[in-house]
């Protein structure tokens, strides 16, 4: 993959966006700080979820800060299980709503990243996913590389439940991916997986346990299947591009 090429020049409204977006991401990490305050002790199952709603609630219109302060810095440091994360939002603010702050808050980390990413470069791709991914990152890497179905190949891998898009978020930006195309086709790519979580976890306040029960079984049983085979089902969606690029070709 190419080097991303810096701009000779740097113009005023290119300093006052910069300003902008930091002021911006600032007061985020700000929320996020103090959504932790709430949730020390965090860890997992129905512990974490119950501690994470009663958080949400306790901070009255500010819970809509914290969601997004969580869900950012779920998609940034990814130390939270972004399940849990879906599941609370989900709780306390219903299947729609929920499901559009949980997006938005995934969105705005996905932006931190990509221009973090931009302006730092491989290096700082290397420091962040740790030697733990290497592999993963090399094979990654390779699946990224065909600039002429990067598009779809983008598309797909966040559609499907399980796959390691912590990874992916960092390794995109090393690509020739136009920014807008990235979060437009990673953001709706992941809508089905979290609102089916946010589903869920509203369909349990409301006591609709078979609804809950059908959407869980089906994602849950897509997640497992993703996170066991992620290798190969990126293998398989390979192919498959391929395949599909060739016979236009």
């Amino acid at each position: 993959m190419g080097e991303i090429e810096q701009k000779k020049t740097i113009t005023t409204a290119d300093k006052i966006k910069f300003a902008g977006l930091l002021i911006f991401f600032v007061l985020i990490i700000i929320a996020s700080i103090f959504a932790v305050r709430f949730i020390q002790g965090f860890g997992g199952g129905d512990d974490a979820v119950a501690s994470l709603v009663q958080a949400i609630k306790d901070a009255g219109v500010f819970g809509i800060l914290i969601c997004l302060g969580i869900q950012f810095i779920q998609v940034v440091v990814a130390f939270i299980p972004g399940e849990v994360v879906q599941v609370a939002i989900g709780y306390v603010y219903g299947t729609a709503w929920g499901g559009l702050l949980t997006l938005l808050g995934a969105l705005i980390g996905s932006i931190f990243i990509f221009y973090l990413v931009r302006k730092l470069g491989a290096p700082f791709v290397q420091g962040m996913l740790g030697k733990k991914e290497s592999g993963k990152t090399g094979f990654v890497q390779k699946l990224l590389e065909d600039s002429k179905r990067l598009n779809a190949t983008i598309f797909i891998l966040y559609l499907i439940p399980g796959l390691p898009k912590d990874v992916f978020n960092y390794l995109v930006p090393l690509t020739e991916m136009r920014p807008a195309n990235f979060f437009v086709l990673s953001t709706i790519a992941r809508a089905p997986a979290i609102f089916a979580s946010t589903f869920v976890a509203h369909a349990f306040s409301q006591g609709n346990y078979l609804g809950m029960a059908i959407v869980a079984v089906i994602f849950g049983g897509l997640g497992i299947i993703g996170i066991v085979f992620n290798e190969k089902i990126m293998t398989l969606v390979d192919r498959l591009l391929a395949r599909l690029s060739h016979k236009k070709a």
